[in-house]
């Protein structure tokens, strides 16, 4: 059971540390996700970042004039 802690907190940790980076390079640019692999995706859905951030279906997608990101990643 300890070592099933040790790992949620870790990835609680990690997670936390790459949401944190997402967030400011989104504050300081126009930043856009794309093509984001379905773990990633999830784990953004869980922590709510897919809200906050510009997620496309492909780099195609982003690199078009900006109105709205789509959500269907």
């Amino acid at each position: 059971m300890q070592d099933v802690a040790a790992t949620r907190d870790a990835f609680r940790a990690r997670t936390s540390a790459y949401a944190d980076t997402l967030l400011h390079c989104h504050r300081l640019t126009d930043l856009r996700l794309a093509g984001v692999p379905k773990a990633v995706a999830r784990v953004l859905e869980i922590t709510g970042l897919h809200e906050a951030l510009h997620l496309y279906p492909s780099v195609e997608a982003a690199q078009l004039p900006h109105t709205h990101a789509s959500q269907a990643v």
